[in-house]
């Protein structure tokens, strides 16, 4: 083309130079129309706009929601609590986000907080999440983001698993074995709490 347009005048005003397209578009995973359409019933907030651009997340619920698709029982009730799991997973997310600013470490997707290294900063976010206006402990909601890290770690390092990622679910099962030990005590406190009840 250039070669073409330093003989031929002509070629001037009728050749645009050639444009690449980004890798991220080539990489892009196409949902299928339902799931894009489930996608979009979340609100235009930040924990919606999360849901919706977080690669990691859409793919977690993509996978649910094949799972919800696959059966007619009680379907609205699954997609409900699948919607309210991702609600939750997305403010766990933003907690860790607004940890890592402030001890200056970089967090740049929901993957990141499912690693060994991040394990510290999810302890804290889960902390700030779970406490209430007076200081103390929201038992039952501690327990169930201790679910939801679990569903979504066993849920990812399956998903690694059938695509033949190795290295990846390597990584998510080195962190599901360094968060067994130190977590047993870490929910201690709201396992006894909700027995009192």
């Amino acid at each position: 083309m250039h070669r073409h347009e330093r003989c031929c005048k002509a070629a001037e005003t009728t050749t645009t130079p050639p444009c690449g397209i980004s890798l991220t578009v080539l990489k892009e995973v196409q949902y299928p129309e339902k799931y894009i359409h489930f996608l979009e019933s979340f609100l235009t907030d930040d924990i919606g706009n999360i849901i919706r651009n977080d690669k990691f997340i859409k793919e977690y619920g993509y996978m649910e929601f094949l799972f919800i698709q696959g059966s007619d029982f009680k379907e609205t009730e699954k997609i409900n609590t699948l919607r309210s799991k991702l609600r939750r997973l997305a403010r766990l997310f933003i907690h860790v986000q607004n940890v890592a600013s402030e001890l200056g470490v970089e967090v740049k997707g929901c993957d990141d907080m499912l690693k060994v290294e991040g394990i510290r900063l999810l302890s804290i976010a889960v902390n700030t999440m779970t406490q209430n206006s007076e200081g103390g402990m929201k038992s039952g909601l501690k327990l169930g983001l201790k679910s939801l890290i679990l569903d979504v770690s066993n849920s990812i390092f399956t998903t690694h698993m059938l695509m033949e990622e190795d290295s990846k679910a390597l990584e998510v099962e080195k962190f599901c074995k360094v968060l067994k030990a130190p977590w047993k005590s870490f929910f201690k406190s709201a396992q006894e709490a909700i027995l009192k009840k």
